[in-house]
């Protein structure tokens, strides 16, 4: 499968789970420690659901529905970690319920 070569079509509103809709809100234009993030960001394998490249951490929105971790979520990881990326993995229930302590672990994570 050719990966798009720009993130347009991975970033159409169409897709989109609330939870993904309610962080990009929190986090677009700087409004957490003045960091630039984008959204749906092609990374390989797939694309990562934000990323503030200037100070290389990814966050990784995660529904939780799976049991067993997917292969091509450890291989992702250890493909940004390589590059000197950290990422950060929240839950989609926790951004519905609990967004303060969800901004607070992103702004905790970007302090490092």
């Amino acid at each position: 499968m050719a990966w798009p070569t720009t993130g347009r079509k991975l970033r159409a509103p169409s897709g989109k789970t609330p939870a993904e809709r309610i962080l990009w809100e929190a986090l677009r234009d700087r409004k957490i420690e003045d960091a630039r993030f984008r959204r749906q960001a092609p990374a390989s394998p797939g694309a990562i659901e934000f990323a503030c490249f200037e100070r290389k951490l990814v966050v990784a929105l995660d529904a939780g529905l799976r049991v067993v971790p997917n292969l091509d979520d450890e291989k992702r990881v250890r493909h940004l970690a390589s590059r000197g990326y950290r990422v950060l993995r929240v839950w989609q229930g926790d951004v519905l319920s609990d967004l303060d302590a969800v901004i607070e672990a992103i702004r905790s994570a970007l302090a490092t």
